[in-house]
């Protein structure tokens, strides 16, 4: 595999699979493949720079870069646009909705469970609220229920 091709979709090919398998079996790894993608998800998610991979001999280096100035400005307007969003949702799905949608807002990978702490809701209430906003077009989900991860979206 070459570098380029890490941002595309592509195979997963472990190097060492007992140290996966091992963390797998720990909980750290929820499956194959999945890593990077869900990395740049969040790294995209917090306003930094992409982050960028090297092959160093036998070694994968990934190098995290610091937010540039002005994304203080620019995280803000995204804030701002999340925050108007929210009050869409708040008018056509309820308050509870709201707190689900902002939950994942910040979290495109947050699980229900997650979902039930952060926001003090029940499982059902917090299962009929997702219902809502996928119906409204206000989420999606991308990739399997256990692997995948949500997509905001402004709603019809």
């Amino acid at each position: 595999m070459v570098i380029e091709d890490l941002n595309k979709t592509h195979k997963s090919v472990l190097r060492n699979p007992a140290i996966a398998e091992m963390l797998y079996f720990a909980g750290y790894i929820e499956r194959w493949g999945s890593g990077i993608k869900a990395m740049n998800t969040l790294v995209k998610q917090a306003g930094l720079p992409e982050p960028a991979y090297e092959e160093i001999g036998s070694n994968f280096v990934v190098t995290f870069k610091k937010a540039l100035r002005g994304k203080k400005e620019e995280k803000a307007v995204v804030q701002e646009d999340a925050e108007k969003v929210a009050e869409k949702v708040r008018s056509k799905c309820g308050e509870s909705a709201e707190k689900v949608f902002l939950a994942i807002d910040t979290d495109a990978f947050i699980k229900t469970h997650e979902i039930v702490y952060k926001t003090e809701l029940s499982q059902r209430t917090v299962e009929n609220a997702v219902a809502k906003l996928k119906k409204a077009k206000f989420l999606k989900r991308i990739g399997s229920p256990k692997g995948g991860h949500w997509e905001v979206l402004d709603g019809d």
